[in-house]
């Protein structure tokens, strides 16, 4: 229904190096979390995936990259498919972990009273989220790739629509109230569209 639209925001940002090409899942690559790099370090052994930040000292040298750690996955078999399929769960438990956090930060909210509050994770190929009519928010785990305050933007906009379910000037009269520069992340959060793009 939005491709048109899509294509033309992709467009706009496919020159962003931050997250315009497609990991392959092997020593060395970069992954993204919230808004940094990290060298993603492949090893045999028992099933874990660790993050580990760099060392102040280490981090003032960064490297052109802007490398500020490592995410260590260990795998009996270290093929390709399976630190994916790793790496995709890993990023499904941290999401759950981090919308938690968001909605607890935005707990305060008036309308929220009588809110149940259903909200699932997905990785999602053309939105970063969604309310049902219902009031059921779906959240994209790709959100765990960029800052904590764009992840804090898409979940209270979702959250104004349990109040507004469209776009119109009383939404965002919601949403600015609450957050008053809403329009300057959201044009942050457009340089992370090519994420959508990852499988």
């Amino acid at each position: 229904e939005h491709g048109r639209w899509l294509r033309h925001r992709l467009a706009s940002v496919q020159e962003d190096a931050r997250c315009v090409s497609t990991p392959s899942y092997g020593d060395g690559e970069l992954l993204q979390f919230l808004g940094e790099a990290y060298e993603l370090s492949v090893l045999s052994g028992p099933r874990r995936i660790t993050r580990k930040e760099k060392e102040s000292q280490q981090r003032l040298f960064q490297d052109v990259r802007g490398i500020v750690g490592t995410i260590t996955v260990r795998l009996p078999d270290t093929d390709a498919r399976l630190v994916k399929k790793a790496i995709d769960r890993w990023y499904k438990k941290e999401a759950e972990r981090l919308f938690s956090e968001s909605l607890h930060r935005l707990r305060d909210l008036p309308w929220l009273e009588t809110w149940v509050g259903e909200w699932r994770v997905r990785f999602m190929r053309s939105q970063w989220g969604s309310c049902s009519a219902s009031g059921r928010i779906m959240l994209n785990t790709h959100l765990v790739k960029v800052p904590e305050r764009l992840i804090d933007y898409v979940v209270l906009h979702e959250l104004c629509h349990l109040v507004h379910h469209d776009h119109s000037h009383r939404f965002y009269a919601l949403l600015r109230a609450h957050l008053p520069e809403w329009e300057t992340r959201r044009e942050e959060l457009d340089a992370y569209l090519p994420l959508l793009l990852h499988e």
